[in-house]
């Protein structure tokens, strides 16, 4: 591990931060419930989108008992399009945690944080160092970028052993300055910096002591993860209504997409399809008899999942009344139906199933 001296490389990153000011609204507030919302919605989301994001959920769920007194329908509808929804499940158990056994407060020390629902290492980390100033090392993937290469690093990313050797080389700063500057700076210099694919070496105020820039191992550090393997799975999705009526499911919480709305779903092995099949599943599923029903396909859609690639296929399928379902489905109002958290995937066709009915 090349060694460039704390205290040295601390000073220097905090003179760049000088000049630095990101315009983000999350930056201006030391709140922890704000910033516990920013830090999971920036987990799996780019800035640029989240800060869209961040805002509307603060306007809706403004303090943890305002989120704690949500229905979680609401929740994962504000959710609706930011993906890897299990943050906002967790974001909503959590908040009733809190609202029952903290006065509707984030605790200031690191083990109840912890003991959290989707609160990790980074994120409490994080809270501590800029909400309370505590000395934290707030630990993201930009972080992890930058101590790597300037220092290099070649642990595997996710491993403790990772994780203390790049504590040991921030830690030793908070000696010195503000762990939630000192934080903030590091993670600007990730973003805006030391990027990922074309960091900008040249302009770098570390490149002639960075281990990996001296060492021409930029594109090595930090270590890669094995690239997943993604599997392909088939959804056929029907959109059954009447002249009032659609056909709707909340997915139940062993697959994807937990707790969302969607369409009735026949999952195949591939993406060959029977519709003439499909149609006497369907009714057998959700008690309905008719016959002479015809599918009309009206979408085509793909989402990339960390771990699956999902081939959809929307049909439409009317029925001229509705009179009774099978459970787990249940009838909704046409004119409300856009009320629902829909997965990405079916979302646009929200947008546009009136057209076709």
């Amino acid at each position: 591990m090349h060694d460039i001296g704390i205290a040295h490389w601390a000073d220097d990153l905090m003179h760049w931060a000088e000049d630095i000011d990101r315009d983000l609204p999350w930056k201006s507030t030391t709140d922890p419930y704000k910033i516990w919302i920013s830090e999971i919605i920036l987990q799996q989301t780019q800035v640029s989108q989240g800060k869209a994001y961040y805002l509307n959920f603060i306007q809706e769920f403004p303090t943890i008992e305002a989120l704690a007194n949500a229905e979680i329908q609401k929740v994962l509808k504000v959710w609706q399009g930011l993906g890897y929804y299990s943050r906002a499940r967790h974001l909503h158990k959590a908040s009733i945690f809190l609202r029952d056994n903290f006065n509707s407060k984030l605790p200031s020390n690191y083990t109840s944080l912890r003991s959290l629902p989707g609160i990790g290492d980074y994120t409490a980390g994080a809270i501590l160092s800029f909400a309370f100033d505590l000395p934290f090392p707030a630990i993201d993937s930009n972080v992890i970028r930058f101590i790597s290469r300037l220092f290099g690093i070649f642990n595997h990313p996710s491993s403790k052993q990772n994780l203390e050797a790049l504590k040991s080389k921030i830690i030793p700063g908070f000696d010195t300055f503000r762990p939630s500057l000192l934080n903030q700076a590091l993670i600007d210099f990730g973003a805006l910096m030391c990027t990922p694919s074309t960091p900008k070496c040249s302009e770098c105020p570390f490149n002639q002591r960075c281990y990996a820039y001296t060492h021409e191992a930029v594109a090595e550090l930090p270590v890669k993860k094995k690239k997943i393997v993604k599997r392909s799975r088939y959804f056929h999705y029907f959109m059954i209504t009447d002249d009032k009526n659609v056909v709707l499911n909340h997915r139940d919480n062993t697959d994807i997409w937990r707790g969302l709305t969607e369409f009735p779903l026949i999952e195949t092995e591939d993406d060959l399809f029977d519709s003439t099949e499909a149609i006497k599943i369907i009714n057998e599923k959700m008690g309905i008899h008719h016959l002479n029903i015809t599918l009309k396909q009206i979408e085509s859609k793909r989402q990339l999942l960390t771990h699956q690639i999902i081939h959809g296929k929307i049909y439409h399928m009317y029925v001229k009344k509705i009179i009774k379902i099978k459970e787990p489905y249940f009838l909704a109002d046409r004119q409300k139906v856009s009320t629902f958290a829909f997965p990405k995937i079916l979302t646009d066709c929200i947008h546009l199933w009136v057209d076709v009915v």
